[in-house]
């Protein structure tokens, strides 16, 4: 199901909080690839709940599932900003 013109939830929600991060990068020259979204939003939080307890990490995972996420769909829209 679409979700404010994305894929999905997921999808809007870390565009959502990631996208002017993904447009910044296209603005100075780099290319922003399906691979490369996902290894920044994974490490951030990856990172981010590294201190935490496991039933905190767990609730906190709970909250967005990124294996949902269409990384390509995200990839593609910055492609398109870039041209």
């Amino acid at each position: 199901m679409a979700y404010n013109g994305w894929t999905n939830r997921e999808t809007w929600m870390v565009n959502l909080h990631w996208g002017d991060y993904w447009l910044e990068l296209g603005l100075c020259g780099d290319t922003v690839t399906a691979e490369s979204a996902r290894s920044d939003v994974e490490a951030f939080v990856d990172e981010a709940l590294a201190s935490m307890s496991e039933g905190q990490r767990l609730f906190i995972e709970d909250w967005i599932d990124l294996g949902a996420v269409n990384w390509n769909e995200i990839a593609s829209h910055y492609e398109s900003e870039e041209a």
